[in-house]
């Protein structure tokens, strides 16, 4: 027989409350953020009735109210007769157990995330009393999988006497019939739209036991009900973030804004409302504790004392402020950081960490930084791996960040006081895990550790916010001067039935879940529309036109309501912090805006950085400035696999080893298969040490040896080629020189020199990579490498120039040439289409090459640091520097046939 509840009204609810104990008076909401919001309301009451002081009221949370009965009847004087309450992460180690157990196990992906999935359908099960039916219930093989897993875990608690939130009301109402809890006079439901048939139960035992149950309906207002459409989900959060702040700077201290999937658009909604609001609002969901840099870098200094971590997480720890030394040695460590990229493999120990340190202080000239250096040795010293209990591993993680020196020297903040409060909470969750658990070994450890980080919501506290941005469920029964709820587009309100997968669907429907049939998840929906529309005096339900390519139409629900254009809305503009920064900035003179593409120009001497110069000047002179000059560069990411750069190195150093033993295209053709097979086992290995001494960690074991045989193989087929050339001597290979681009001095090496057999020289260079002759043509040549070496050969005269292109299955010589015939592939300038038309003769693209090396030079000498990428954002697409020079605010988004081709 269903519960008769009485009526009561917000008035008299406050007046009870305001008489305090005497009152027994208990009021239970749905929600946690209600039970605040009625708390802080009771209290605002108070003291604008002029009270100084009053006792709390008793407003809780339903499940919070449970916990306390429960917390009760273990201290009272049958508490030895009570079960223990599972916290939520020791129900997933049962989950986890029972999984584990059956003969599904190995058919999971994912053992935690079905356990999770386990522990929600036990609760839904319960909630709506049907667990007594799941094993006999026809269903599918999920289902069933369940029903196996439910007896397991059931068995378990029941041996060892535990229970969980999903059966806790059962228990507190077998307490209640003992007449063995203090217990309230009257509990009032303060707006539940959805009484579930457990929560129905319980309040029919407590309403046996003498309590008074009465329901409390949420307040309602008279609302102007308005709708209104925009063209993205983006533009309208930003109306939304607009709207909010007019209402609060109107005097406003109640104004909401509520987003559907707020926990996945966390990032953006909270980047969008502090551009327009600063810090005058607040988020209802908190973010995984995981993700809070505190506790990332306690996370991380675990994993590096124990096992190989990803090289990005190293650096992350490594640049911690949550580090001993950390502010002494602040810019050190970043300068550390950058020179071990180039010397750590992709994943490392912290015993590898802490032998490549002095590695980088000697190699690449880093600062020692001696703290943190003493840091590692004891968090090496403190690590353990040895499988223990889960109250030892909490300890040993505390004394390995201690020996680390966490948190730092440095005095919190208040968010990260907070948060380093909720990490020892977790901590402390962790070592109550032994009591079901088994003992784990270092592995098992770090992996519930950092579970339970990611598992655990956290939100720090703050000052009370004007504007409040909610979810879905975080909006109901609560009351504001003025609501927005955004995202109703059909496709996400009403929201779709989504039957839980492990219960069957047909038992779920019997049942009246909500969520598991349409026509009962539109009624829950509809309800909650409605209340919606007398939540506030001003209430705004707006949707997108489109996302994308996709078009949207407005829920069915709100659908009926005129639209008015957000032009109509009367929102005004307001500027992001950083427009008033920067306005402010400029009314107190502190700011001045100057256009100025020249810095100061270079000296006399050679410049570092080689050819590169030019190839950089040419593509954008912004980007040459940068990183020639100012030697602004992104960091490298080490890497296990070789790049192009060292793949590059190491055909070059075997080319080297090869040609300084052979010398001549007669010693080639004239050493037997044996000998030249032992050469070129001989420079492959070469090209591999000299490779792996720069890079540590690239080529090791196998993969060593397989790239042996790769470059060996590569080399035979070359050499093939090469045999069949007319007779030629190489005069230089891997020579150092100087070379002069105009004023500009550079440094150079050129690959290879070969005299040719009439006469003449053919400047060679090795490339793996796709080549193009194209790439020396036009007014700022893409490459001007091959033409500065054409230009410095000296006084010989050099007649053909091209790329040895070392690609398996595409070898071979690309390249122009006085003549044809002077080298494989190498073409005649007068036929080549593109060279002929902006040369026409070997002589005058000489001296074109000699104009534009020289136009480039002088132009990088200069200072020239105008961002100006040659083929627009084509250029720019894999540039390091488009924070810095913002490109794309300068030039907009471009059409694909804005972007100039390369030329064959």
């Amino acid at each position: 027989m269903p519960l008769e509840l009485s009526e009561k009204t917000r008035g008299d609810l406050f007046e009870r409350l305001a008489r305090g104990h005497a009152a027994r008076l208990t009021v239970l909401t749905p929600n946690q953020r209600l039970a605040q919001s009625l708390t802080s309301e009771f209290d605002a009451l108070q003291l604008a009735a002029g009270r100084t002081s009053w006792e709390a009221p008793d407003i809780l949370h339903f499940a919070a109210f449970l916990e306390r009965c429960h917390e009760e009847a273990l201290y009272s004087s049958a508490g030895g007769e009570v079960a223990a309450l599972l916290d939520p992460a020791e129900e997933q180690i049962l989950w986890e157990e029972a999984l584990h157990a059956s003969r599904w196990r190995d058919a999971m992906l994912s053992v935690p995330a079905t356990a999770a999935l386990a522990a929600e359908a036990w609760k839904l099960a319960h909630g709506w009393r049907i667990e007594g039916a799941l094993r006999d219930a026809p269903g599918n093989e999920d289902s069933q999988a369940f029903a196996e897993w439910a007896g397991h875990y059931e068995r378990r608690t029941a041996r060892e006497r535990l229970t969980d939130a999903a059966r806790l009301p059962a228990v507190i109402a077998a307490r209640l019939a003992a007449s063995t809890l203090p217990m309230p006079g009257e509990i009032i439901l303060y707006a539940f739209d959805l009484v579930s048939p457990q929560q129905s139960d319980f309040l029919e035992a407590c309403a046996r036991s003498a309590i008074a149950i009465g329901r409390c309906a949420a307040p309602k207002v008279e609302a102007q009900v308005r709708r209104a459409v925009f063209d993205s989900p983006r533009q309208e959060l930003e109306f939304a973030a607009r709207w909010a702040r007019a209402r609060i700077e109107a005097g406003s201290t109640r104004v909401a804004v509520v987003v559907p999937q707020l926990e996945q658009r966390r990032a953006e909604v909270a980047r969008v409302f502090a551009r327009v609001l600063g810090n005058r609002f607040n988020l209802s969901l908190g973010e995984k504790l995981a993700e809070f840099p505190l506790v990332d870098a306690a996370l991380g200094i675990v994993e590096l004392g124990a096992a190989p971590i990803a090289y990005d997480r190293v650096s992350r720890v490594l640049r911690s402020p949550f580090l001993e030394g950390a502010e002494a040695e602040f810019a050190g460590r970043a300068r550390l950081d950058a020179a071990l990229r180039r010397l750590a493999p992709a994943t490392l120990t912290l015993d590898r960490l802490r032998a490549l340190i002095p590695e980088a202080v000697a190699r690449r000239g880093a600062p020692a930084c001696p703290l943190l250096r003493t840091a590692l040795d004891r968090l090496s010293q403190a690590a353990q791996s040895t499988r223990a209990p889960a109250h030892d591993w909490a300890r040993r993680f505390t004394s390995m960040l201690d020996a680390a020196g966490f948190p730092g020297e440095r005095t919190l903040d208040s968010t990260e006081f907070q948060t380093l409060a909720k990490w020892r909470d977790v901590l402390s969750t962790l070592a109550a895990l032994g009591s079901v658990s088994p003992a784990w070994n270092g592995a098992e450890a770090r992996a519930r550790l950092q579970r339970l980080c990611a598992d655990t919501l956290f939100q720090a506290a703050s000052r009370d916010a004007p504007v409040q941005v909610l979810g879905i469920l975080e909006s109901s029964g609560l009351a504001f001067d003025h609501l927005w709820v955004s995202g109703l587009t059909e496709e996400a309100w009403p929201l779709a039935s989504r039957p839980h997968p492990l219960i069957p669907p047909a038992l779920q429907r019997t049942a009246g879940i909500p969520q598991a049939a349409p026509e009962r998840s539109l009624a829950v929906d509809r309800a909650l529309t409605e209340a919606w529309r007398g939540a506030a005096p001003e209430v705004l339900f707006t949707s997108a036109r489109a996302e994308g390519d996709r078009e949207l139409l407005p829920s069915p629900l709100i659908a009926k309501i005129q639209a008015t254009a957000p032009a109509d809305l009367g929102i005004a503009e307001f500027p992001t912090m950083r427009a008033a920064l920067f306005a402010a900035g400029r009314r107190a003179g502190a700011m001045t805006k100057r256009a100025d593409p020249l810095g100061p120009p270079i000296g006399s001497g050679p410049v570092q950085g080689g050819t590169s110069i030019l190839a950089e000047q040419a593509a954008c002179p912004f980007r040459a400035f940068a990183h020639f000059r100012l030697d602004a560069r992104s960091l490298e990411r080490p890497d296990d696999a070789l790049g192009p750069a060292e793949r590059g190195q190491l055909l070059h150093a075997m080319m080297a080893k090869l040609w300084g033993a052979l010398r001549d295209h007669a010693t080639l053709v004239a050493t037997d298969d044996a000998r030249l097979g032992e050469l070129i086992d001989e420079a492959a290995a070469y090209a591999v040490t000299r490779v792996r001494a720069d890079r540590p960690g690239r080529l090791d074991g196998r993969f060593a040896e397989l790239e042996r045989e790769r470059l060996a193989g590569i080399a035979r087929e070359w050499l093939a080629i090469e045999r069949g050339r007319a007779a030629f001597t190489v005069i230089l290979s891997e020579k150092k020189m100087t070379l002069c681009a105009g004023e500009l001095k550079l440094e150079g090496r050129v690959d290879r020199i070969d005299r040719l057999e009439g006469g003449g020289l053919a400047v060679i260079d090795y490339k793996s990579g796709t080549v193009s002759v194209s790439s020396w043509l036009g007014e700022r040549p893409d490459d001007a490498q091959l033409p500065l070496y054409v230009l410095a050969a000296g006084a010989e005269e050099v007649i053909a120039v091209a790329f040895a292109k070392l690609k398996t299955g595409q070898l071979g010589f690309i390249g122009l040439a006085r003549d044809n015939g002077l080298l494989p592939g190498a073409c005649a300038v007068q036929d080549h289409p593109t060279a002929k038309r902006l040369a026409g003769s070997w002589t005058q693209l000489e001296a074109m090459w000699s104009e534009q090396v020289a136009r480039l030079g002088e132009n990088f000498a200069s200072g020239d640091a105008r961002v100006d990428p040659k083929r627009l954002l084509a250029t720019c697409e894999r540039c390091d520097l488009k924070p810095l020079c913002r490109v794309h605010e300068r030039l907009g988004a471009l059409a694909d046939d804005s972007v100039l081709e390369d030329e064959e």
